[in-house]
C-alpha cells in the first residue's frame, strides 16, 4: 500500500498547483480500481474452498515385481464347419455375427435325390420285413411237421435256408435305410459348438464338395495370447493368475499355456492365459497382461485407486497440513485389489484416496470425518 499512499500525496499535490483536476480524478479511479481488486484477492485467498478427500495409510508387505506386456485377444475354440456330403446349397440359417447354439441349423444342401433313393430304402426294408415274417411262418410250421416226421428232412432244410436268407435281407435292408438316413442328416449342416458366426462361407446355389467350408463357429470365451521375454520365464508357470486389461477393463486370467519353442524372429514364446467371456470383447483387441518378472521385494501398499498418473508420472498424492502434494512413485506389483510401490513415502503419511483427481499439486484439502 506503500506505492498507493505515494500515488495519492503527489496527486494531491498536483491537485494544490492548480495543473490538473481531470488527472485526479482519473488516478483516484485507477487507485480505488487497484485497492478493490487486492482486497478481493487476498480475501478469495484466505477463504479458498478446500475440497473434501479421504486418506489411507500405506502398508509394509512384498510383491512380485511384474512387466507389462501386450498381445491379442483369440476366441478359445474357432471351429471351421465342414460339409460332410456334397450337394448344392439350398438355404442358408446364419448371417456372420448371428449367436447360435450347439446343433443349430446352419446350412441345408438340396437333399431332393437322397429323400428319393430313402423313400426307396424304407419301401425295400418293408417288403423284407414282409418276406422275413412270411418265411418265419413256413420255417415254423414246416419245423413242427418235421419234428412229427411229416416232411423229408430235405423240405424243412428248404425252408430253415429261406429263413436265414430272409433274415439276412431285412438286416440288409435296414442298413441301407440307415445309410440312407445318415447321408440325409449330412445334408443339414450344423453347428458343433454354442458360440457366434464369424464367417459365412457359402451362398445359395453353390455347389459344395465333401469337407468343403460352409462356414466358421468361435466359441464365446476368449483368451490373450501374450510373447513372453525369456528373462519372465523363470516366473511364470501353467497355472498363475494374471491381471489382464483391456480398454481400462481388468480381467482375472490364468495362465494355459507356454509354448516351449520359441519365435525364432522375437526369441519369445508365446502364452495362452484365459480371458472369460466378458460381451465386450472382441478377437483382435489389445491385451495388457501383467507378467511376473523377478523374485517378490519389498514394497509400501496402497489402493490401486490413490495411484495416477498426472503428467506422464504415476504417483500418489500425500496430504500435509490440509495440503496436497503430488508424489511421484514406481509400481512394482500387485496384490487383490492393493499395489505395491516405491518412492518419497512412509507408512506415516496420509495418502489421499477418494477425490484425489479434483485436485493439483498445491491444492488445499480437508480430510472427512467419514
Amino acid at each position: 500500500m506503500n506505492d498507493i499512499s505515494f500515488t495519492l500525496v503527489y496527486y494531491a499535490y498536483v491537485l494544490l498547483k492548480g495543473r490538473s483536476m481531470n488527472i485526479l480524478i482519473k488516478t483516484l479511479t485507477v487507485v480505488l480500481l487497484t485497492i478493490l481488486t487486492s482486497v478481493t484477492t487476498i480475501y478469495a485467498q484466505a477463504n479458498a474452498k478446500k475440497t473434501i478427500v479421504t486418506v489411507i495409510k500405506p502398508y509394509k508387505g512384498f510383491t512380485e515385481p511384474t512387466v507389462e506386456l501386450t498381445g491379442s485377444a483369440f476366441f478359445s475354440i474357432s471351429s471351421g464347419v465342414a460339409a460332410e456330403s456334397a450337394g448344392k446349397v439350398k438355404k442358408i440359417f446364419v448371417r456372420e455375427g448371428d449367436n447360435v447354439k450347439k446343433d443349430a441349423e446352419l446350412v441345408q444342401l438340396d437333399d431332393e435325390i437322397i429323400s428319393y433313393s430313402l423313400e426307396i430304402a424304407k419301401a425295400t426294408a418293408n417288403m423284407a420285413k414282409s418276406n422275413l415274417d412270411q418265411a418265419f411262418k413256413d420255417y415254423d410250421r414246416n419245423k413242427n411237421l418235421y419234428d412229427k416226421k411229416a416232411v423229408a428232412l430235405s423240405v424243412f432244410e428248404d425252408y430253415e435256408t429261406k429263413y436265414v436268407n430272409a433274415q439276412n435281407e431285412y438286416q440288409s435292408s435296414l442298413a441301407s435305410l440307415s445309410k440312407l438316413e445318415t447321408e440325409k442328416n449330412k445334408m443339414l449342416v450344423k453347428a458343433p459348438i454354442t458360440g457366434s458366426i464369424t464367417s459365412k462361407d457359402v451362398e445359395v446355389g453353390e455347389w459344395v464338395t465333401v469337407g468343403g467350408l460352409v462356414a466358421t463357429v468361435a466359441s464365446n470365451s476368449y483368451e490373450a495370447r501374450i510373447s513372453l521375454p525369456e528373462k519372465v520365464l523363470p516366473y511364470v508357470k501353467v497355472g498363475n493368475k494374471i491381471i489382464l486389461i483391456s480398454n481400462n477393463k481388468e480381467y482375472n486370467g490364468k495362465v494355459l499355456s507356454i509354448n516351449k519353442k520359441a519365435n525364432l524372429a522375437t526369441r519369445t514364446f508365446e502364452s495362452r492365459i484365459s480371458l472369460g467371456n466378458d460381451a465386450s470383447l472382441r478377437e483382435g483387441i489389445i491385451i495388457t497382461a501383467r507378467i511376473p518378472s523377478g523374485k517378490p521385494v519389498a514394497a509400501l501398499f496402497v489402493k490401486r485407486d490413490a495411484v495416477l498418473t498426472v503428467n506422464f508420472s504415476k504417483g500418489v498424492y500425500v496430504e500435509s497440513g490440509g495440503v496436497a502434494r503430488f508424489v511421484p512413485v514406481t509400481v512394482i506389483g500387485y496384490k487383490g485389489k492393493d499395489v505395491g510401490i516405491k518412492g518419497d513415502i512412509t507408512v506415516d503419511d496420509n495418502i489421499i484416496l477418494n477425490g484425489n483427481n479434483r485436485i493439483r499439486n498445491g491444492s488445499n484439502v480437508t480430510i472427512s470425518s467419514k
